[in-house]
C-alpha cells in the first residue's frame, strides 16, 4: 500500500475515532422546547397524554403550553409567587397556588386559582395562609390543597366540600387518578400520613417517625407511599403497612406508578427504585439531591430531577438519556412518551428518545422479577444509535483517501 494512502487512513482514524467513540456512549438529550419564566423556581405538571403542559414560577407567571411548545395562555401576577401547580389528567383544567410575599405574615397571603384549559379563571379562593401543595384528579372534579395545618377539598365549581384540620403542615399531598382518595403527609414534632375520601371523610392516619417530606398514591388508590426524613413507607388503601425502608441520608421525593406496581424515592445522593413488595430493584448515585421523581403509568420509565441534571431511566435502571441542567420538579405522561422538568429558571419538554421531535408510539411493557437483587450504583447507559454517524464516517474516509491518491 502506498505510504500516502496509509497516511490518509491513519489520519482518518485519528480524526474520526473520537466521534465514533462518542456515538457509542453518548446519551445526551435535547428538549423539544424550552421556556425561561422564573428566577429561582419553576414548577411543572402535564396531562396524562402529555399533550398539555403547565408551568408556574416564583416570579408570578403561570403559563400553559401544547406539546409542540405553543403558548396557549399566560397569567402574570408580578407581585406574587407561585407555590404549587397541578393539571387534571385530561388536560381540561389547571390549579395554581399563589403566595403574596408582602403579606403581613409569612404564613398569610395564600390564594388558589382554578382555570379552564382556555385560560379563563373559573374561581379563586383566599385561604389566609400559605398554600404549599395542590392536586387535581383526572377529570378535574376534585381539587385538594394544603395550607398551614388545613387540608382543603373543593369541587370543580369552587365549592368547599370540607376543610380538614391536620396535626401539622402538609408538605406533601396527592390524589388518586379516579378521585376516590386523597393523601397528605404532615410535619410537626413528628409526622403523619393522613388519608381521606374526596367528600372529606377521614379514612385513616398513620403516625410516622419524623416529619413527612412527600407522598404519592397510585391511580386506582390501591398503593400509597410516603417519605419522612429517613424512612419510606408503603401501604395499601386500607391502612395495611406493606413494608418500610430505612435510609440515610434524607429523603426528598417519592412517586408511585399509576398501576401501583412500582415506586421510586429520591434522597440526598440517591435515586432508588422498588417494586410494590418492597424489593429494591436498583439505585443510582448522584453528587447532590434527587429532589423530583415521576413514573410512567406502568413504571417502565422513571424521570428524576437532580442537582447534576435531569435523567430518564428505564425500569431496569439503564439510563435512556441525560440533560445537563439540574432540576427539582418533574412530570411524566402516562404512556411514557413525554416528560417535563422545571429548573430554577426554565421549563424543558422532552420525548422518551431525547430528540427534538413529537413522537407518539406504544410502549412495550415488560415485568421485572420481583425477587431481583439491586443493581450497581451506576447503571450502564444505553448506547446511541450508530446509523446516523456511519455515513459521515464513510464519506470522510473516502475524501481523505481520494486526497492522498491525488497527491501521489
Amino acid at each position: 500500500m502506498p505510504s500516502r494512502i496509509r497516511f490518509g487512513l491513519i489520519l482518518t482514524f485519528i480524526l474520526i475515532f473520537p466521534v465514533f467513540a462518542s456515538a457509542l456512549t453518548s446519551n445526551s438529550a435535547l428538549p423539544i422546547w424550552s421556556d425561561q419564566i422564573g428566577e429561582y423556581r419553576v414548577l411543572v405538571d402535564c396531562s396524562d397524554d402529555g399533550r398539555y403542559v403547565v408551568a408556574g414560577s416564583d416570579s408570578g407567571m403561570l403559563r400553559m403550553y401544547t406539546d409542540s411548545g405553543k403558548i396557549l395562555w399566560t397569567d402574570r401576577v408580578p407581585e406574587k409567587s407561585i407555590m404549587a401547580v397541578a393539571m387534571s389528567g385530561n388536560g381540561e383544567s389547571v390549579a395554581a397556588a399563589f403566595f403574596d410575599p408582602l403579606a403581613a405574615s409569612q404564613d398569610a397571603g395564600g390564594e388558589i386559582l382554578y382555570y379552564k384549559r382556555s385560560g379563563e379563571p373559573l374561581w379563586s379562593y383566599y385561604t389566609g395562609s400559605t398554600v404549599h401543595r395542590i392536586a387535581v384528579d383526572t377529570n378535574g372534579e376534585t381539587i385538594l390543597a394544603s395550607g398551614d395545618s388545613t387540608l382543603y377539598l373543593f369541587d370543580k365549581t369552587g365549592n368547599v366540600r370540607k376543610n380538614l384540620k391536620l396535626n401539622g403542615t402538609a408538605w406533601g399531598i396527592a390524589m388518586s387518578g379516579d378521585g376516590s382518595l386523597g393523601v397528605a403527609g404532615t410535619e410537626r414534632l413528628r409526622g403523619e400520613i393522613f388519608v381521606t375520601d374526596t367528600n372529606g371523610t377521614a379514612r385513616w392516619s398513620y403516625p410516622t417517625l419524623s416529619g413527612m417530606r412527600a407522598v404519592d398514591i397510585s391511580g386506582n388508590g390501591e398503593s400509597i407511599a410516603g417519605v419522612d426524613r429517613y424512612h419510606l413507607y408503603w401501604f395499601n388503601k386500607n391502612q395495611t403497612p406493606s413494608w418500610q425502608y430505612n435510609s440515610s441520608p434524607a429523603f426528598r421525593a417519592v412517586a408511585v406508578s399509576s398501576n401501583g406496581e412500582y415506586g421510586a424515592a429520591g434522597s440526598q445522593y440517591y435515586l432508588r427504585f422498588f417494586n410494590r413488595t418492597g424489593s429494591l430493584l436498583w439505585k443510582y448515585e448522584d453528587n447532590g439531591d434527587v429532589g423530583g421523581v415521576a413514573l410512567s403509568a406502568n413504571g417502565s420509565e422513571i424521570i428524576a430531577g437532580m442537582s447534576g441534571g435531569t435523567i430518564l431511566f428505564d425500569r431496569s435502571g439503564a439510563i435512556l438519556w441525560k440533560y445537563g441542567n439540574g432540576s427539582m420538579y418533574v412530570a411524566a405522561s402516562k404512556d411514557g412518551n413525554y416528560f417535563v422538568s422545571g429548573s430554577s429558571t426554565e421549563i424543558n419538554f422532552f420525548n422518551r428518545f431525547g430528540t427534538t421531535k413529537i413522537i407518539k408510539m406504544p410502549v412495550t411493557d415488560t415485568i421485572i422479577d420481583p425477587t431481583a437483587e439491586a443493581t450497581s450504583l451506576r447503571p450502564t447507559a444505553k448506547p446511541a444509535p450508530l446509523l446516523g454517524i456511519l455515513p459521515v464516517i464513510a464519506i470522510c474516509c473516502g475524501a481523505i483517501c481520494a486526497f492522498a491518491q491525488r497527491r501521489l
